[in-house]
């Protein structure tokens, strides 16, 4: 009888310690580690790409998510990146396609000046090579075969007052802050700008650049560059027979932009002769649209344009286009462009 107890009991006690292991073999070894499972589900890295003006410079989208770590995570790889050809601009055009007869001639001797001030009546200022800012003050003053070079100054040569300026056979390249030229009553032939940081040049009252070419800027950041640019009640302009294909590297906007902010003293602006321009690059390349507050455009001529195939977005803005006169515009291979 003894022995029976004896075996009951201990039948009970292994019993009982069978039924403790199931219970401890049925819950949830960490608990913790469901918590932080979880957790990293929630703290996932965003896939929100968000906005960018330049598609090259949006990063692809994450095709998984890796979990996190106590230590920071490591840049990835390059062999996950990108390929390099969406983020580099497009080049600019090969110089066997440059065209002669722009700029200072070859072979000019230059000399080296800082800021000047254009002060006398007819002054000649001619063989410079200026790193700084000629500002026209006096009326007739001439500035040929002369090269500007920008460092961060406003502007390469700036009319002022009465101040009247012609520009025959200059170069321009490098950073202004505004424009290589700037403002009312000037005239340009035969010049070349590049590589601008801003605007080429600036267009008021009484302006005239003709035979000249504008091509391959290289916008600061947050820059909206245009090669030409009117943003003002202005008239007695003409833009004839130039060459103007800024690029299209992010920062780039119209070979030419007409689109004055005119007050409520003068509601209009022109004349305005666009004629004759190869012109291409930008995000369109070509804008002529109103200004603000009942600004407008009165007087615009766009004739016998011949247009690249190179825009970001087309070759000519389309919505809102005014333009008085339009005809014999084309694409420079020589098809049919259709205007708005």
């Amino acid at each position: 009888m003894r022995r029976i107890l004896v075996s009951a009991g201990t039948m009970a006690v292994v019993l009982t310690a069978a039924f403790v292991v199931l219970q401890l073999g049925s819950a949830p070894r960490h608990p913790a580690a469901q918590v932080a499972v979880a957790d990293a589900a929630w703290h996932r890295p965003s896939q929100h790409r968000g906005l960018c003006t330049d598609p090259a410079k949006t990063p692809a989208p994450a095709t998984t998510s890796p979990a996190p770590s106590s230590s920071p995570t490591r840049p990835p790889s390059t062999s996950s990146a990108p390929p390099a050809t969406t983020t580099v601009a497009a080049p600019p055009p090969v110089r066997s396609d440059t065209p002669g007869g722009y700029g200072v001639p070859a072979g000019t001797a230059l000399k080296s000046v800082q800021n000047l001030t254009a002060d006398q009546s007819g002054q000649v200022l001619d063989a410079l090579d200026v790193r700084g800012t000629i500002t026209v003050t006096a009326p007739g003053v001439t500035i040929k075969r002369s090269k500007f070079t920008g460092t961060g100054q406003d502007w390469a040569v700036r009319t002022t007052g009465n101040g009247s300026v012609r520009i025959e056979d200059a170069t321009f390249a490098g950073d202004y802050s505004d424009a290589a030229i700037s403002y009312h009553n000037w005239s340009a032939t035969r010049i070349d700008i590049s590589g601008m940081s801003n605007d080429g040049a600036k267009v008021g009252n009484h302006v005239s650049i003709t035979d000249s070419w504008i091509h391959d800027f290289t916008p600061a950041g947050g820059a909206h560059a245009d090669g030409l640019q009117v943003v003002e009640d202005v008239g007695d302009v003409v833009m004839k027979n130039n060459k103007i294909d800024i690029g299209k590297l992010t920062g780039v906007n119209a070979a030419i932009f007409l689109s004055p902010d005119i007050g409520p003293q003068n509601p209009s602006a022109g004349p305005i002769v666009v004629d004759g321009n190869t012109l291409g690059g930008g995000g369109y390349t070509f804008y002529s649209v109103n200004g603000r507050d009942g600004a407008t455009l009165q007087d615009v001529s766009v004739t016998n344009n011949k247009f690249l195939k190179n825009a970001i977005f087309g070759p000519v803005y389309p919505s809102e286009f005014v333009a008085k006169t339009v005809s014999g515009n084309t694409y420079a291979d020589g098809s049919t462009l259709k205007m708005p």
